[in-house]
């Protein structure tokens, strides 16, 4: 994966840890930027978007939380990827 988008994960993980949702949604979607610039790996895009979705819902925003989680679970349905569906319908809870 591209070095910037590790960075970015890092980055979110961290703001994460420090309870900083909205810091860790824009890192998030820096590290999904990054992976689009890299050969497709769906299945990265998958757990990024479902990690995303998670930082959204932390940080209240229920619009981009669906809307996140629903794309998940598109990438999830395409791979065939049942795990990774089942946590993106959890996700709408």
């Amino acid at each position: 994966m591209h070095d910037h988008a590790c960075d970015a994960i890092r980055a979110a993980e961290h703001a994460l840890s420090r309870l900083a949702y909205e810091k860790a949604s824009e890192h998030y979607e820096l590290a999904l930027r990054a992976l689009a610039l890299a050969p497709a790996d769906e299945r990265r895009r998958g757990h990024l978007l479902l990690a995303l979705g998670d930082a959204f819902a932390r940080a209240s925003d229920v619009e981009r939380t669906k809307a996140t989680f629903q794309q998940a679970a598109a990438i999830a349905r395409r791979l065939d990827d049942m795990e990774m569906l089942a946590r993106a319908a959890l996700g709408f809870c």
